[in-house]
């Protein structure tokens, strides 16, 4: 409010100083809490931006002189394309990001609507021709999607036609272990698989990621686990545990599925991406099961009743009765987790009994910890090496 009155006085356009003291709030350290302040009222103050502007639009234009607004949008539109694209080619962009980062940007922007009222405004143009340069503006912006359809689909095929990479010939090496998706929970596995010297094969679709860790020098194969093909290459019927760590829970499900029915003696290690994943696993009959966050979280919440002066014997004990009972509830909700309404009854049940042991705990507290203190003594960390099904 400061700087749009500064800027009245000076006899600048107060929406430019505003739009300008905005970019540099932008870039300031607040942004992020102006960004989360502005949030609820950003589409009402966007949608009244675009109406102001299309209510002094005059659509008249486009019926009197249509040659001449076509052709001036279709004008700005190539050639901001063509400048676009020049410059990404001289940075060294292959054709296609060039071409599909020149028609993303072909449009007239909305700070031309901004810059054009002031310069109505200050008299700088004249009305008539501050009106037909803002349909001109908006018809850009109405045809870009338009473009990028007609780019994306047909011309980018043609200068650049894009191949397929082929999936990798994976050497049957039979090594005992076989990673599928090395993301950041399959990375951990492997690193600690290296540094005990277990041989491992690693599988992920990303073509990206396959080249990010050849680069530095590890082994990952490219190919995508959901194929037979690509899981007898890599020596499934010689291994002797199977890592499922793929984020889409569609194609974890049909790999689980396919290991179930052809490779029932393979032990199979599943990430979970959370309850409702676990409970579909577990239809398929698979018993080793980690959900994705949840021990993280578990051994946050330990840290957080330490800093808070808690024993280690009640921290423990109480991160262990938490979990004791969360996969109490698991299983309680296998036969039911498909209705919702039985779901939350059941929620609903432990957490009430899970409550009532902590109150009985809290009477207690003030007695020696006894055994207690000597478990949390010796098992001061969340016991990672449980699964769902321990």
């Amino acid at each position: 409010l400061g700087v749009v009155t500064l800027m009245d006085v000076l006899g600048i356009s107060m929406t430019l100083g505003a739009f300008l003291t905005g970019v540099l709030l932008a870039d300031s350290e607040f942004r992020h809490e102006l960004e989360a302040s502005i949030a609820p009222f950003k589409g009402l103050l966007l949608g009244l931006f675009f109406m102001t502007v299309g209510m002094t639009t005059s659509l008249s234009l486009l019926v009197d002189k249509p040659a001449l607004i076509i052709g001036s949008a279709l004008i700005l539109m190539l050639v901001k394309s063509m400048s676009l694209t020049a410059i990404a080619r001289y940075l060294k962009y292959s054709w296609r990001n060039s071409l599909m980062l020149a028609v993303c940007l072909a449009q007239g922007g909305e700070f031309a609507f901004v810059i054009l009222k002031v310069a109505s405004s200050e008299k700088v143009i004249t009305q008539a021709v501050s009106e037909p340069l803002t349909l001109i503006v908006t018809l850009s912006m109405v045809l870009t999607p338009i473009a990028y359809w007609l780019v994306s689909r047909w011309i980018i095929p043609l200068i650049d036609p894009e191949q397929a990479p082929v999936y990798d010939e994976i050497p049957d090496s039979h090594n005992p272990m076989i990673i599928a998706g090395f993301g950041r929970f399959g990375q951990t596995i492997a690193r600690i698989a290296h540094l005990q010297h277990q041989p491992f094969t690693a599988i992920d679709s990303s073509i990206d990621k396959v080249d990010f860790v050849r680069n530095y020098g590890g082994t990952l194969y490219y190919g995508d686990v959901t194929q037979p093909d690509i899981l007898r290459s890599a020596g499934i019927e010689h291994a002797k545990v199977f890592i499922l760590a793929i984020d889409d829970i569609e194609d974890c499900m049909n790999v689980a599925r396919h290991i179930r029915l052809n490779y029932p003696s393979l032990k199979l290690l599943v990430r979970a991406r959370d309850r409702y994943h676990v409970h579909l696993l577990r239809d398929l009959g698979v018993q080793h099961i980690w959900r994705e966050n949840y021990l993280s979280s578990l051994g946050m919440a330990y840290r957080a009743l330490r800093e808070l002066d808690i024993s280690e014997a009640d921290a423990y004990k109480s991160i262990e009765l938490f979990r004791d009972y969360d996969e109490k509830l698991l299983l309680q909700q296998q036969h039911v987790y498909t209705d919702e309404q039985k779901v939350y009854e059941t929620h609903r049940n432990a957490l009430a009994e899970l409550q009532h042991l902590f109150e009985s705990d809290a009477q207690i507290r003030q007695e020696p910890t006894g055994v207690n203190l000597k478990r949390g003594l010796e098992q001061q960390r969340i016991d990672v090496t449980r699964d769902e099904h321990n």
